[in-house]
Order: C-alpha cells, then structure tokens, then sequence
C-alpha cells in the first residue's frame, strides 16, 4: 500500500525561496528532492529528517512507500489548493508555530481540514507548550477528531539533540493507522476509481454538443434537465465503483467477504451518487434546437449510454441482459429479474433458479417478425400500437404490459428489443463441484458467476434509475411506473420502428 502525505511548515518556505521556488503555492515531490538537497537551506533537522525519509523510503521490493509526498508553507495555502485545485492526500504533518503569521486560529484551520476531507492529522512541532496544544484538540470542537485517532500529536527533537529519532516515531505512527481507519486504508483507492469513472464518463459526453445533451435530456424542462445531467453522471460513476474489479480485489484481500464487499461498495457508490445530486451544476442552460433529422442518432448514442454500462467483471447482476453463445444470434436475449441479494448467495437462496424475461429483436426480419407477431396475438389489442414513452408503460391494451428495451448496443449497432412480463421463466444452474459441500453453501456467500455457467454471456446491464421500475413492472404487471420519459424524436422514433413489425 502507498500513501500520499503533506507536510504543512513554514520552515520549509526558507529552504524555497533560497532556491526560488514559490513559498504560497504546492510544493510536489520532484520539487521537494530538489530542495533537500542543500541541508544547509533548512533551518529545522527534523524536518528535515522528516522530509528526506519520505521521498527516499522504500519496501523490500525497492517501490518507494510515499507515492506522493507534497508540502506547504501555511495551513491557508493548504486550503486554497483544497478547494481551487481539488488537492487531496490521505495524511496531513502539521506544525504549530508559524512566525510570519503571528495570529494563526489554530483551532478553525484544524477543523476545517478534518470537517472537509478524510485526511488524518499530526501535529508535529517543536513548540514546548505541548499541555496547551493538548488542551485545544481535546477540546469541545476538536475531541471527537482526537478521540477516532484522526488527530494527533507529536513533539519534534530539539536542535541541538544528538538522536534525532522523533520523524521515525512519526512515520511508524502513521503507518499503524493503515489497519485501524477505514478512510485510511481505502480512500486513495476509491477516489482514484472514481476520478478514473469521472474521466469515463467526460470522455464520453464530450463527444457531445452541450446543446445536444440538454435537448435530449430532461424533456425540455429545466429542473429535470438539471437533475437528469447529475442522476446520468452520479449512476455511472456508482456502476464504475460498483463493478471495478481492482477495488473489488484489494477489498477482498482484507479478509472482506464478497456480500460485505458487494454491500459496502454500494453504500459508498449511494453516497457519491446523492452528493453529487445536492449539488449544484453551473453550465449553459439553452437547448439546441434541430430541425435535421440527422440529429437523431446523436440522440440514441446518449440514451443508449444513460439507459446500459456494460460491467468487466464476472459477477452476476440484477438488469443484466444475456445470451446463449450460438454465434452471431441476437434475435433472442434474457433480462435477469433474480434480485442482487439472491445473487450473491445464489444456491443457498434460489435453489439455483435464475429468474429471466425473454426478449425479442425487433429487426425488419420475416423470422424475427414472425416471432414477435405471434407473441403479440396473445394479446387482445395488438393491432392498436402507437407511441411509446417509458420501459414499463404498457403499449395501449396489450395484455400483460408489453415492454420495450430499445438502442441495445449489440456489435456496435444499436437494436431495439421487446419482453412480455408474463413470459418469465427461470433457468437452473447447477453448484458447482468445488462448493457442492453442505459447509459451503451454509456459508451464503457463493455469488453467481458466468464462469459457473458458460453457455450463456452478458451483453450489456440496464442502468438505475430504470432497472428496479423494470423490474417491479415484469413481477407485478401493473403498468405506470416512472422509468424513462423519452424526448418526442426518440418517441417518434421507437413508434416508426415498431409500426415496421405490422406493414
């Protein structure tokens, strides 16, 4: 594991400034190799000590243990880069005396640094009112920091001490941390991840016109196209932390089980996702208005986007949408209804049923035409189909709440499909051998894998919000449940397709 440390001392702004280096602004590791290696710049040997011990320290396999060590000469210029350049790091060195700021509330910076990230604090000062430092952080405002071990403190040897040991104290204190702080040990990992979803997610938007991506979200309306720009944002970013399986390993390799990994990844992806939603988005408000038809594509390529993702890993999941590998056959696919908490303890709960809704293609095709027709005479009003707004509005009077799955990206063309909810089935996987023993399946945490059946292969996931509407639409087959309100060309679209399965 690597971590990202900040040492923040004025007495580094003389070892700086005697190599013009600007003192107010971030000083990275490159910088700070620079500048230790004139010893005689630096007014403090602990700090010293401190700093070259970072940057050189290194495991057994020779992979330096800090992977960024940074510094600033003042708690404020700390928080200015918190907020303007977005800086984070996992642990904060703090001094306590800084003589070019004679009026310094120490208590304030300190709580402001803990109330807005996860950083762990040591003060590390040479100052010898040690009891009235101790005073403040175990104060009222400070002591509950202090007491979850976020807030410590440490004194630096004197200048004149023969053993210099106290940076050693210091750095094994923080690494003893690494077993005890949740937000320690998993938060450059999670926000590595989600920056790495971020830049997904940009780099698909920005194939888009900002006018393009107003106009087919939200239906013209301005609160809902606020909320649909950061509900798209905030569930993509869930599916990418949700499913990465870098995470999901390192996880696992701290004895944390597939159900709690599955669980606590979910409650974090939850609460960047409603973060994201409390917050406000500041972009043009001003919708493109088309009048080329051209434009229609633009528009499917973002909805098929918002609507699927398409997970790397193995694992099993609710609104997943599968085939039988037979080739190049995609007349026919299955969206999997068996929910996420029955497939993570697949055998013990389902016997090893997996719940599945067939779904027809409806491409401009005689045999796939046909199928689709004789499904839908099953029907009482199947002649009378007109426009189409959401998955789970029933199309007229079609028994049974017809449902319509359109712009799946199936080898880079996007095909539209149709399940009846009443078509549900189920189909049996049988244990496999390695966890047939009955101690095995007691322990309820055998998730269903596509390894453990083959046969069949994932084509892409329907998204939240739509997947549990769609769901409960094919369990109860009671029509009306909000999902996907579709601009008027994607409207008119779905509607000219499905009139092509009757001409």
């Amino acid at each position: 594991m690597r971590y990202s440390i900040c040492v923040i001392d004025d007495s580094i702004k003389y070892a700086a400034t005697s190599n013009d280096l600007e003192d107010t602004k971030l000083i990275n590791s490159v910088s700070l190799k620079h500048l230790l290696k004139k010893k005689e710049d630096w007014t403090e040997t602990s700090l010293y000590n401190l700093c070259e011990k970072l940057v050189t320290e290194t495991n057994n396999e020779g992979v330096p243990i800090w992977a960024n060590v940074y510094a600033f000469t003042h708690p404020e210029f700390y928080l200015n880069s918190f907020e303007e350049d977005l800086f984070r790091c996992d642990i904060i060195v703090f001094d306590w005396d800084y003589t070019d700021s004679p009026i310094v509330d120490h208590e304030a910076l300190l709580f402001e640094i803990l109330n807005k990230s996860h950083a762990i604090i040591h003060i590390y000062t040479s100052v010898e009112q040690i009891d009235e430092i101790k005073k403040i952080i175990t104060g009222e405002k400070l002591n509950k920091y202090f007491e979850n071990k976020r807030l410590n403190i440490l004194q630096k040897d004197s200048q004149d001490s023969q053993e210099q040991t106290s940076h050693l104290t210091l750095i094994t204190n923080i690494k003893k941390l690494y077993d005890e702080n949740f937000s320690f040990m998993f938060g450059n990992q999670l926000r590595n991840i989600t920056n790495i979803a971020l830049d997904k997610i940009l780099l698909k938007l920005s194939e888009l016109h900002i006018g393009e991506t107003l106009k087919f979200l939200g239906s013209g309306n301005q609160e809902q196209v606020d909320y649909d720009v950061k509900q798209m944002i905030g569930e993509k970013i869930k599916d990418n932390l949700r499913e990465d399986s870098t995470l999901i390993a390192f996880l696992k390799s701290k004895g944390i089980t597939t159900d709690i990994c599955d669980r606590l990844i979910g409650l974090i992806s939850e609460k960047v996702k409603v973060d994201l939603l409390s917050k406000k988005i500041n972009y043009p408000h001003t919708a493109t208005e088309f009048t080329n038809k051209e434009i229609l594509p633009i528009a499917k390529e973002l909805w098929s986007y918002r609507l699927y993702h398409s997970p790397s890993d193995d694992l099993v999941r609710k609104g997943d949408i599968i085939r039988i590998k037979n080739g190049a056959n995609y007349n026919e696919l299955y969206f999997v209804i068996t929910p996420d908490c029955d497939l993570t303890h697949f055998w013990s709960k389902t016997l090893g049923y997996l719940n599945i809704v067939p779904m027809v293609i409806t491409a401009e095709n005689k045999d796939t035409t046909g199928a689709m027709v004789k499904l839908i005479k099953k029907a009482e009003s199947y002649n009378s189909i007109k426009a189409i707004s959401t998955f789970s509005n029933p199309i007229n009077n079609i028994g049974g709440g017809l449902l319509y799955f359109p712009y799946i990206n199936i080898e880079n063309d996007l095909k539209n499909f149709i399940c009846f909810p009443r078509q549900i089935s189920s189909y049996h996987i049988p244990m496999p051998d390695g966890i047939k023993n009955i101690q095995e399946i007691k322990k309820r945490d055998k998730a269903l894998m596509y390894s453990y059946f083959p046969e069949y292969e994932r084509v892409t996931t329907l998204s939240e919000p739509f997947v549990t509407p769609t769901i409960e639409s094919i369990l109860s087959t009671i029509a009306g449940y909000a999902t996907p309100d579709y601009p008027t060309e994607i409207q008119t679209d779905l509607a000219e397709n499905f009139k092509t399965i009757y001409t």
